[in-house]
């Protein structure tokens, strides 16, 4: 078993007309805004896809979900459980934890980060115990303060088998 890290990485655009939906969760809120996406936009579920494809050496989200019309609106939680199914044919994976970061105006993780825990935790298949969800507003720099976008950095720590690795 090898010892990884990976990082991941997103940010997409508010827009009017989208659910706001991060870590699974459907976000209300007062400027009807939403994240603009070929799936739903999740930032932190899709930089949870890219920490746990680029800790296992298996390139970007895109080579799993291209842009093509069968993902087209998804739910990047479904993607997420999906991602995971196709892993586990490839490799054995044991995730120690996730750290994670959602920088915006408008997501309240103090609100909402139990639910985003145990989304993420189920479709990943671990406790709930080892995601850990911040907050940060960005001080009122950069286009996430701005109410512009949402932005998500999560680091994950796993073990792999890379023997089984195809």
């Amino acid at each position: 078993m090898d010892l990884r890290t990976g990082l991941g990485y997103d940010i997409h655009p508010l827009v009017q007309g989208r659910p706001l939906v991060v870590g699974g969760v459907i976000i209300e809120n007062s400027k009807k805004l939403g994240l603009e996406g070929h799936s739903d936009g999740d930032v932190l579920t899709h930089a949870f896809m890219d920490a746990i494809i680029g800790a296992c050496g298996y390139g970007s989200i895109g080579e799993f979900f291209p842009q093509e019309p069968q993902w087209k609106d998804s739910r990047s939680i479904f993607l997420l459980k999906e991602l995971c199914r196709v892993l586990s044919g490839k490799v054995t994976i044991e995730i120690f934890n996730f750290d994670c970061i959602v920088i915006s105006d408008i997501v309240k993780i103090t609100q909402y980060g139990q639910e985003m825990k145990e989304n993420l935790s189920d479709a990943v298949g671990v406790l709930p115990q080892k995601i850990n969800i911040k907050g940060k507003s960005g001080n009122g720099v950069g286009s996430s303060s701005s109410s512009k976008s949402v932005e998500a950095y999560v680091s994950v720590l796993l073990s792999i088998d890379s023997s089984r690795r195809e």
